[in-house]
């Protein structure tokens, strides 16, 4: 139950800069287009940058990979659905903006327990 408290929080984070940033960029993307990316970026992103890299790999090299996957997801997306109309600057900086809420979150994960680190 405290992952899916988790999942929520990411959830607004991702959506707000989404919301914020790819309409100031330019995007045509409706409201629930973007709720909808965001669900997708933050399943994968939890999964993958969360679960799996921020115990392994730490704050940084899990910033990054959230970055990257945010970057990849939204690219995919503009390229599957070009109505869309996400600029490569717009994506760019909305992956980079999604990468400092990903640094806080990634706080807020250790301070609710929910990541334990790899001291092997």
């Amino acid at each position: 139950m405290a992952h899916l408290g988790a999942l929520v929080v990411k959830f607004v984070a991702t959506a707000a800069v989404l919301l914020w940033v790819l309409p100031a960029g330019g995007s045509m993307a409706g409201p629930a287009a973007l709720l909808g990316l965001a669900a997708g970026i933050i399943l994968l992103g939890y999964a993958a940058g969360d679960r799996l890299v921020l115990p392994v790999g730490g704050q940084a090299v899990a910033v990054v990979v959230d970055v990257l996957l945010a970057a990849a997801i939204l690219a995919m997306a503009a390229y599957l659905w070009p109505t869309l109309a996400l600029r490569p600057g717009a994506i760019g900086l909305a992956a980079v903006a999604l990468g400092v809420a990903e640094f806080f979150f990634h706080r807020y994960l250790q301070a609710r327990g929910l990541v334990r680190f790899d001291t092997t």
